[in-house]
């Protein structure tokens, strides 16, 4: 049975090459290696626009993404820019975990796209996710980048506090400050962490 995100994907990818000024979009990471996917795989997409500026093309995805998926909020990488142009798609409906990256590649890259709006509880909670999947696979520097994340959000050092805590507060300041219509997906990721840590104790 094909799994549910590659059918996302290939959706994205039949909208991209669409578009005349898409030379390939194409999976990347995880996603495109069945051998190293998980259930916490995101979905990874590449879309090469050469011939054209790619950073023009970047400003013009998120509208597309509206127009033809269920996109409860979409968040961009700024600390990439102008180098590399990745925007992140959280969809309604689907599992946590299966946000959606899209990079956007040109032979030659334009450094056109310096600055893009960005909203910081969307950032933080696109972070926070990510935080989660690292911490759940055990990887080695995901307390590291927690604690990181909880100083991003809170301006300040919380000493000797526990992981799960951490998580816990910089979720709760992330719905004081978002959308009424994100607050069920904020719940739903309080869930996945309330099961992460029972199961873990």
């Amino acid at each position: 049975m094909l799994d549910a995100r590659l059918e996302i994907a290939n959706d994205i990818i039949r909208m991209f090459n669409r578009d005349q000024k898409v030379s390939k979009a194409f999976l990347r990471g995880s996603i495109s290696r069945p051998e190293e996917m998980d259930k916490y795989s995101d979905i990874d997409i590449g879309v090469d626009v050469s011939g054209h500026d790619n950073g023009e093309f970047a400003r013009s995805i998120p509208s597309m993404m509206e127009k033809n998926f269920n996109v409860l909020f979409f968040d961009w990488s700024p600390s990439l820019l102008p180098d590399d142009y990745v925007i992140t798609f959280v969809l309604k409906d689907v599992p946590i975990f299966w946000i959606v990256d899209i990079q956007v590649f040109a032979s030659p890259h334009h450094p056109s796209l310096r600055e893009v709006s960005v909203n910081k509880y969307h950032h933080l909670l696109k972070l926070w996710i990510l935080n989660l999947k690292y911490w759940i696979r055990e990887d080695e520097d995901a307390v590291k980048n927690i604690e990181r994340l909880a100083r991003k959000t809170f301006s300040e050092q919380l000493d000797n506090q526990g992981t799960y805590y951490l998580m816990s507060e910089v979720l709760n300041e992330i719905k004081l400050n978002i959308e009424p219509e994100l607050l069920e997906f904020a719940h739903r990721c309080e869930d996945k962490l309330e099961r992460f840590n029972n199961e873990s104790i």
